[in-house]
C-alpha cells in the first residue's frame, strides 16, 4: 500500500484538498427558523424539495419588494 509519507509538502496538500466533492460558488447556510406549522404542512405537502421552495419564494420577494 502506498502512503504520502514520502512526498513533498506541496504534492500532500494537492491530494488531501481534492478529497469529497467540489465546494458549490453559492453556499448555503445552514439556519434555524421558527415557521408557523400551517405553513411547513403546506410546503412538506409538495414533497421532496419543500425547503428549496422557500428559499425560492422568500427569493422572489427580495427581488420584488420595493
Amino acid at each position: 500500500m502506498y502512503g504520502i509519507e514520502g512526498l513533498p509538502e506541496e504534492a500532500k496538500n494537492a491530494i488531501l484538498k481534492s478529497r469529497g466533492r467540489p465546494q458549490k460558488d453559492n453556499n448555503k447556510v445552514s439556519i434555524s427558523i421558527r415557521l408557523d406549522a400551517d405553513i411547513v404542512k403546506e410546503f412538506r405537502a409538495h414533497g421532496t424539495g419543500w425547503q428549496t421552495e422557500i428559499n425560492g419564494v422568500l427569493r422572489q420577494w427580495l427581488e420584488n419588494r420595493p
